[in-house]
């Protein structure tokens, strides 16, 4: 038994306002944090409150500070990977697996560390069943949330998260558990 486990803070992702008052053809720009402010005094035509920061001014006057370049983090990423496998040998007598070069019977040089591979010595034919998965718990890791306040999805993740899974014969949007199956027969 095998396992593997990823864990990984949350991405960071920029907050912006969806307006472009700049004109510049790219609505990006970066609200104010207005500090001090209350959900309940965050009013006016230009403010919106998110709860997990506080009161966001979208149309900040000339000077006024606004936030910075990745100011929020993401949720984190866990992912639990485990590979299961067993060999049977039987038989009579054969080479000791892998770790032998074909028709010299002595050690590899240039391959993995002695022993990872081998097979059972002493038997002709082996057999291995394994099974491996990645997401062993099922456990859907998001992508960062939507970071433009105009958005009604302010603050949600819109999609999966972890480009792991895509190793692993998945999609970024398909971040489901799969279970790889195989059988193995040396001889």
């Amino acid at each position: 038994m095998s396992p593997f486990l990823i864990v990984n803070s949350g991405v960071p992702y920029n907050i912006t306002t969806g307006l472009d008052p700049g004109d510049t053809g790219f609505p990006a720009a970066r609200p104010a944090l207005l500090a001090g402010v209350a959900a309940g005094a965050c009013k006016g035509a230009n403010l919106v409150y998110a709860a997990a920061f506080g009161c966001f001014d979208l149309l900040p006057p000339a000077g006024m500070a606004v936030i910075g370049r990745n100011f929020a983090s993401g949720p984190p990423a866990v992912n639990i990977g485990l590979r299961i496998a067993h060999t049977w040998a039987f038989g009579g007598e054969g080479p000791s697996g892998i770790s032998r070069v074909a028709g010299h019977g002595g050690p590899m040089h240039n391959g993995p560390p002695a022993g990872m591979f081998d097979l059972p010595a002493g038997k002709r034919y082996n057999v291995t069943i394994s099974a491996f998965t990645l997401n062993a718990l099922n456990h859907a890791s998001f992508a960062p949330p939507e970071g433009d306040l105009s958005s009604p999805y302010f603050g949600q993740p819109l999609g999966l998260g972890g480009l792991i899974v895509m190793a692993h014969g998945g999609a970024a949007g398909t971040y489901n558990r799969k279970i790889d199956s195989q059988v193995r027969f040396t001889f």
